[in-house]
C-alpha cells in the first residue's frame, strides 16, 4: 500500500494491490484475480469515511479481467450464477482491507473503553456470520494493545 495523497486529520489516500483477490469457476476450472484499489479515507468530527475505487483485476497468469466488477451483474442488478463464488470472496477481500485501515486509523485514537465496545460489536458481528473468523482476528489484535 502506498500514501498517494494526505490531509492530516482530513483526509489520507491510499493505492494499494491484493493478490488473489476474488476468483470464480467456471467449466470445471477455477479462475483466480488480484485487483489495484484506491482508498480515500476522510475524517469529520470524529467520523471515519471510507471510500473505495476499484482498480484493474488482473488474472493470476497477468492477464487483464475483462471487464469490471459491473460485469458481475445482470441487468436486474443480480449476480451472474458464474460469478456467486466471486462475491464471496471479493466481498472478503474489500471487509479485510476496510477493518485492516480501520483499526490502523482508529487504534491510535481510542481509549481502552471504547477499543473494548468496538471488539464487542466486531464479536457480535462474528456471531451473526457478519465477519469471518479471521476478519475477526484481525480486529482482535489490532484493539488488544489499547485495551491493555
Amino acid at each position: 500500500n502506498v500514501i498517494t495523497g494526505r490531509n492530516p486529520g482530513v483526509s489520507l489516500n491510499i493505492s494499494g494491490y491484493s493478490g488473489n483477490a476474488w476468483n470464480y469457476s467456471s467449466r470445471g476450472m477455477d479462475f483466480y484475480y488480484s485487483m489495484t484499489y484506491n482508498l480515500y479515507i476522510t475524517f469529520d468530527h470524529g467520523k471515519v469515511v471510507f471510500s473505495m475505487v476499484e482498480g484493474e483485476f488482473r488474472q493470476s497468469g497477468g492477464g487483464p479481467f475483462l471487464g469490471d466488477s459491473k460485469s458481475f451483474f445482470n441487468n436486474k442488478g443480480e449476480y451472474r450464477k458464474i460469478y456467486n463464488t466471486a462475491k464471496s470472496t471479493l466481498e472478503s477481500t474489500i471487509n479485510t482491507l476496510w477493518f485492516s485501515f480501520y483499526a490502523k486509523i482508529m487504534v491510535g485514537q481510542l481509549s481502552s473503553s471504547e477499543a473494548i465496545d468496538q471488539l464487542k460489536k466486531a464479536k457480535e458481528k462474528l456471531d451473526l456470520e457478519l465477519l469471518t473468523r479471521e476478519e475477526y482476528d484481525v480486529i482482535k489484535a489490532k484493539l488488544a494493545p489499547v485495551i491493555k
